[in-house]
């Protein structure tokens, strides 16, 4: 029995987004606020909503070779959102010029919006007095999840760009970038002693000493 490339990239992701919802299913709402001890620390939240954002602005690297410019879905505060944009816009660009030096490419350095940017977008993903609830986060990666597999069934995998891309390769950047955050979130798990998804455990070879 064989797989398709299309088969195989389903496959694929279904599972890596599913490690994302299984974290999401051992979460209290009030744990998105959860960031690491020293300030310039981003917290959960930041995390979901860069792979949301992210993920939401991709189907242009798929189809066309590069992103037309990145939003997300999840409602922050116009400065948070505007520098995050800004980032992720300014990483995609940087990520062409390194395809255009060396064909596929490699992943540069993303940076990540300032601390006190971030911060102040936190009173703003819900109505004052109130968490964002992590079911909310869940729907917008649920319809971005619709999106993106609908985009998967649009695509020529080994067709190359005038960068010297191809979907296959840019389909890799969006993993590798899934996968950063999950590095992310296991710090802020570790140091905020929350519980660890079965599939992290196994997946990551994650343990909490007794």
């Amino acid at each position: 029995m064989t797989q398709t490339i299309l088969e195989s990239v389903q496959i694929h992701w279904q599972d890596l987004r599913g490690r994302t919802y299984d974290l999401m299913d051992v979460l209290a709402d009030i744990d998105l606020n959860a960031r690491l001890p020293f300030p310039e620390s981003q917290n959960i939240l930041y995390q979901f909503y860069c792979m949301l954002g992210t993920q939401e602005s991709w189907p242009p690297v798929l189809l066309e070779g590069g992103m037309q410019g990145w939003d997300c879905s999840l409602k922050l505060c116009a400065d948070a959102r505007r520098e995050t944009a800004t980032i992720h816009e300014e990483h995609e660009k940087n990520t062409k010029n390194c395809n255009d030096k060396k064909r596929g490419g490699r992943i540069c350095a993303e940076p990540t919006p300032s601390s006190a940017t971030w911060r102040s977008a936190n009173s703003q993903t819900a109505p004052a007095g109130e968490v964002l609830p992590v079911e909310r986060v869940r729907q917008g990666m649920e319809a971005a999840d619709a999106t993106l597999l609908a985009t998967f069934e649009k695509v020529d995998w080994l067709q190359v760009f005038e960068n010297g891309s191809t979907p296959l390769a840019g389909y890799y950047r969006l993993v590798e970038h899934e996968a950063h955050h999950h590095g992310q979130l296991i710090n802020l798990i570790y140091a905020n002693n929350l519980p660890i998804p079965e599939s992290w455990a196994d997946s990551w070879a994650l343990t909490r000493d007794e």
